[in-house]
């Protein structure tokens, strides 16, 4: 191959790098199910990191999060196999077994799936 054309490839390897970079974005270690109108009230954990809201959601919830903060707090807690958001409080209860699943308009559960869940 000739200067040129080894020049050619080369331009054409940076041009497409970030196209291939893209393809080597980290996935996330877990999915989850989302279940409307589904509380499971028991089997609460909380792990060590964020603010706790003990007024409006009690001991062992987060308040003042998102569906999305509540997964970032369970991915990071390895006990944690979904969290039941209360969107009235806009609390955040940590799961470590999801039973006693009942009815409630308040709540949207989510259930960890996905790679590394024992779900």
């Amino acid at each position: 191959m000739g200067p040129a054309a080894t020049a050619a490839v080369s331009i054409l390897a940076f041009l497409l790098l970030p196209v291939v970079m893209l393809g080597h974005v980290a996935a996330q270690p877990y999915t989850y199910t989302v279940q409307p109108n589904t509380n499971y009230p028991f089997n609460d954990i909380r792990p060590s990191d964020g603010p706790v809201n003990a007024p409006a959601c009690g001991n062992l919830a987060y308040g003042d999060t998102s569906p999305t903060a509540c997964e970032t707090r369970c991915n990071a807690a390895d006990a944690c196999v979904g969290f039941v958001h209360v969107a009235d409080v806009n609390c955040c209860f940590l799961k470590s077994k999801l039973e006693g699943q009942n009815a409630n308009p308040s709540c949207v559960t989510h259930l960890k799936t996905g790679s590394g869940s024992d779900v």
